[in-house]
């Protein structure tokens, strides 16, 4: 399992939304999936499960892209230690 920083690099919608997060928003948590298109994003923080959109793209190892933002995966480690 890695703990990771999650990062909202851009909004991709012109308008508010509900859930809207706005860019810059950071989360820490563990996960053990990488980002995969058509499937949705989970990490698991101190406050329970955090999830993106639906990923439409993954842009490289550390970025990716879901129907509403842009977002970077930064690992802080490779255990839950």
């Amino acid at each position: 399992m890695k703990k990771i920083k999650l990062i909202k690099l851009k909004s991709l919608l012109d308008t508010p939304h509900p859930n809207n997060i706005e860019e810059g928003y950071k989360k820490i948590g563990y996960t053990n999936s990488i980002p995969k298109v058509g499937e949705v994003f989970y990490i698991n923080t101190d406050k329970g499960y955090f999830r993106t959109s639906t990923v439409v793209e993954v842009i490289n190892e550390t970025t990716f892209r879901t129907l509403n933002s842009i977002y970077q995966i930064i690992i802080l480690t490779n255990e839950t230690n």
